[in-house]
This record gives structure tokens, sequence and C-alpha cells, in this order.
């Protein structure tokens, strides 16, 4: 079932996405989540990302981006 979402929504523009929330802010924001208002960005990054957030497979540096330059 979540192979179709992808399959869907992979070719998306981020824009077109976005588009489909009534709440401005929330238009606004998926339209910046990565760049500045990209206009073919697809959304397939973003949902590759929220889903390796949600299975504990995404995170960042302990210490922050100053621990791991170090």
């Amino acid at each position: 079932p979540v192979f179709r979402l992808f399959w869907r929504n992979a070719a998306m523009p981020m824009h077109t996405f976005a588009d489909k929330f009534q709440d401005p802010l929330l238009r606004t924001a998926f339209r910046n989540i990565f760049f500045q208002d990209p206009e073919g960005f697809p959304v397939l990054p973003y949902l590759f990302n929220m889903a390796s957030a949600y299975h504990g497979n995404a995170g960042f540096p302990q210490g922050g981006s100053l621990g791991l330059a170090r």
C-alpha cells in the first residue's frame, strides 16, 4: 500500500503537492522545505526523508555539525 503512495507522488513537483493544502502557511512551508521555492523539485526526496525519520534511520550527528567537523 505504501508503494502506491511513492509511485503516485514520485514525479509530482513540490509546488503541486504544496498547492493541495488549504492553509497558506503549510503551502509556503512545503514549497520552501528544501530550497527557496523550487519550480521543478519532486516530492520524492521529502518522502524518503520522512520515511527515514519515521523508522529511526535519520538524525543528526552528536554534538551537531561542529562535532562532525572536529
